[in-house]
């Protein structure tokens, strides 16, 4: 079933937003961990993952570029990541920590503890 997000004009199926919500609460999904999750074949999948490419919510990427057969990975692209956000109703700070490594997670705690009262943080994010 397809819906119509009123205020992208992007046309997103049920299985669709599956895929979104678990690419961008998982580090480099593949078809693996997607099938798994969404019980679903490769090829039903990919046909997915075209559209999800095609309108710049993910982007894939190979595991070892030096590899001709290497493994694809999945992962949201900064449009996806607010969409998934907005409109699938995933908490940012979610995606966040599912799509950073420690070294990165350390820095934005870091941050934060510059800005002690969460009200002041989303000021600072500008939200």
């Amino acid at each position: 079933m397809r819906q119509v997000d009123n205020n992208r004009g992007i046309k997103i199926t049920d299985l669709q937003k599956e895929i979104l919500k678990h690419v961008c609460m998982r580090r480099n999904a593949d078809y693996k961990t997607l099938s798994k999750a969404t019980d679903r074949d490769r090829i039903t999948l990919l046909q997915s993952l075209k559209s999800l490419m095609k309108h710049h919510l993910v982007y894939s990427e190979k595991d070892n570029p030096n590899w001709v057969k290497s493994k694809l990975i999945f992962n949201p692209t900064y449009k996806g990541k607010i969409y998934a956000s907005t409109s699938l109703g995933i908490d940012d700070d979610a995606i966040r920590n599912a799509q950073s490594d420690d070294n990165e997670r350390r820095k934005y705690d870091e941050f934060i503890k510059q800005v002690p009262n969460p009200a002041e943080r989303k000021e600072t994010r500008g939200e």
